[in-house]
């Protein structure tokens, strides 16, 4: 007898990925998916690439939730997942090194001649429709974008490179650093058990961590302001939208306030979307079943309904 419930998920929700290091991979559209694209949906009107940095431990079922969405909303674009892991805050050389496999990626997509179009200000941003769109979640996403900038426009074999016209959406992003934050976040891929018995282990991570973060100068206000820093890959951003929540465990709403009045005191054109009653990287399972989530993170695309 044929049953009615839904589909059993693939054994592998993100097979159609292809890895290209241990924390970057790469969908390409099909040829199919091209040419049944809508007309409001086409090559002109979708990204030439997502950006997807992930927040830290993310599983590739969480993963698949925004990812699918994505395959769908725009069959067009290319998408590159950035993964974060606890190793890249403890150790972030390793990070760097494992990111840099998207580099060479980016480029062929944004050759130089293609990818110069940024403001010829620091103090504005460019006028030029978008070619790229980042989503990105948490400070494990936040600290994945601030790497890859950093590769893309500082390192000797990118010397030429520019950052492309693009928006950005951050979701649970950015925040400062906070020790017991740092705990529920080092904690939350454990069980309740688990917790109890590792919790020495888990403070010694945390002080780690905060020790990182006092030895960098507060690394975590650097990578937060880095997002602002007109000078490099904000001057060519053209609209970016913030999704927070006043219930966030791991990120303080008034964290991402700030940052979102920081970044209109560059210029920057900003949207804050406060979603009520969501947890951390949860937001898109909120208000109206998560379409509003989608709603607004098109509306950041497309340029519709945003603040000056």
């Amino acid at each position: 007898m044929a049953s009615n419930g839904p589909p059993p998920p693939p054994a592998n929700p993100l097979s159609i990925m292809t890895a290209l290091s241990p924390s970057v991979s790469i969908y390409q559209p099909t040829t199919a998916a091209a040419t049944t694209t809508t007309t409001t949906t086409t090559t002109t009107t979708s990204p030439k690439l997502i950006i997807l940095a992930t927040w830290m431990g993310a599983r590739d079922a969480h993963i698949a939730k925004y990812l699918l969405p994505y395959t769908s909303l725009y069959p067009t674009s290319a998408i590159l997942l950035l993964r974060s892991s606890l190793r890249d805050f403890l150790f972030p050389r390793s990070g760097t090194s494992t990111l840099a496999a998207a580099v060479p990626y980016i480029q062929t997509i944004f050759p130089p001649s293609s990818s110069s179009q940024t403001s010829t200000t620091t103090t504005t941003t460019t006028t030029t429709n978008p070619e790229l769109h980042i989503h990105v979640f948490s400070n494990g996403g936040s600290l994945t974008l601030h790497t890859l900038t950093t590769l893309l426009l500082h390192s000797p074999s990118s010397s030429s490179f520019k950052f492309p016209s693009h928006t950005l959406v951050f979701d649970s992003a950015p925040s400062q650093y906070s020790y017991a934050r740092s705990l529920i976040a080092v904690a939350a891929p454990l069980t309740p058990t688990q917790r109890l018995v590792f919790a020495p282990l888990v403070h010694l991570l945390c002080t780690y961590l905060m020790l990182l973060n006092l030895a960098a100068g507060d690394g975590f206000a650097k990578v937060a302001a880095a997002h602002n820093d007109t000078a490099g890959r904000a001057g060519s951003e053209v609209r970016r939208t913030y999704v927070y929540s006043e219930e966030d465990a791991l990120v303080d709403f008034r964290d991402v306030e700030q940052h979102a009045e920081e970044a209109r005191g560059r210029g920057l054109r900003v949207k804050l979307v406060k979603v009520v009653g969501t947890a951390h990287v949860a937001h898109a399972r909120g208000e109206e079943g998560g379409r509003r989530y989608w709603e607004v993170v098109k509306a950041c695309w497309r340029g519709g309904d945003f603040d000056s």
